[in-house]
């Protein structure tokens, strides 16, 4: 650092500057270095090919896809983009939480192009995996047309759908690895701890829940872009209120029957999801909004899980 200032910076400065003033600039100017070396490392590509083949490929395909999710909130609308904004704050938010709270840090990243938060956060998983599971998810529930109460578990569900040959198949290529002795990751299936599924349902939910709460509290129901301003606060407390909500969520029922009772966790993760196919099925039975397409979301939904879930067990 000493060299590079007195190189770089100090040579070409029209005064002197003191042995002293040069030493607290290079110590300023490390620090600097550091934190941007903890926010954000850069890894070869052309090494990531060579090593592991399967994650590169992996990882632009997200990028990819958040890109086209990206392009499909751009055509439909500021508030899909700001949706897709606020599922990135979510996922900036659930991230770093799962980083500094102990009871959470329980998984590791493979690295990345760019990986950041002191190489822990692949950026495909910030920019890429949030966004292809829950802005998918969300969009695929706001088609249904169902009530409000019932469109946040159908995007929980749909997050799921989303979510299940990912993990499947991901962390059998390690591109990620969870804790062997948990206790609240033990139970698994297909290498998949039973609570990664109750987690993305219960956030994606959660961030649906809090949007809604939101957008009626602070905006109108048609977007006016004279109040941009409340549109971005609404999404943001959208992304940093669904991990908190999301936990509730896991208090008042995972940790009961889990912790006291000692149920398996299996049992715990389809209980969840029941309770939300079974909200999602009874809004859709007795919807009357004219928009709602006719059909049978509960089978479509079956079908499309276990359809996705043969073509996992196949890559197992």
């Amino acid at each position: 650092m000493d060299y590079i200032l007195d190189a770089y910076v100090f040579a070409y400065l029209p005064f002197e500057v003191d042995k002293e003033t040069r030493k607290l600039w290079a110590e300023r100017a490390f620090k600097v270095v550091q934190a941007a070396d903890w926010f954000c490392k850069y890894q070869d590509p052309w090494k990531i090919f060579d090593n592991h083949t399967s994650f590169l490929f992996g990882e632009l395909l997200f990028f990819f896809l958040a890109f086209l999710a990206f392009c499909h909130a751009w055509r439909h609308g500021p508030r899909y983009v700001l949706v897709w904004f606020g599922i990135l704050v979510h996922a900036l938010n659930v991230e770093n939480l799962c980083y500094w709270i102990p009871d959470m840090d329980n998984f590791w990243q493979a690295q990345g192009i760019f990986t950041l938060f002191g190489a822990r956060a692949p950026l495909y998983i910030i920019v890429g995996i949030y966004h292809m599971f829950d802005y998918t998810a969300f969009v695929m529930a706001s088609r249904l047309h169902l009530p409000w109460w019932a469109t946040g578990p159908a995007m929980g569900l749909m997050a799921v759908m989303c979510d299940m040959p990912y993990d499947i198949m991901s962390i059998k290529m390690v591109w990620w690895t969870w804790h062997d002795t948990d206790p609240n990751i033990y139970d698994r299936n297909y290498w998949v701890p039973w609570n990664s599924y109750y987690f993305h349902a219960s956030f994606a939910c959660s961030f649906y829940f809090i949007l809604t709460f939101a957008r009626k509290k602070l905006v109108d129901e048609e977007y006016d872009w004279r109040k941009l301003h409340r549109e971005i606060l609404a999404v943001v407390l959208a992304g940093m209120g669904a991990f908190w909500l999301g936990t509730v969520q896991f208090a008042l029922i995972y940790h009961p029957i889990h912790d006291i009772f000692k149920v398996h966790s299996e049992i715990t993760t389809i209980l969840f999801l029941s309770i939300y196919a079974v909200i999602v099925w009874a809004a859709d039975r007795k919807n009357k909004n004219p928009l709602a397409r006719q059909g049978e979301f509960t089978l479509h939904y079956l079908r499309e899980s276990r359809r996705l879930l043969f073509k996992a067990e196949a890559v197992v």
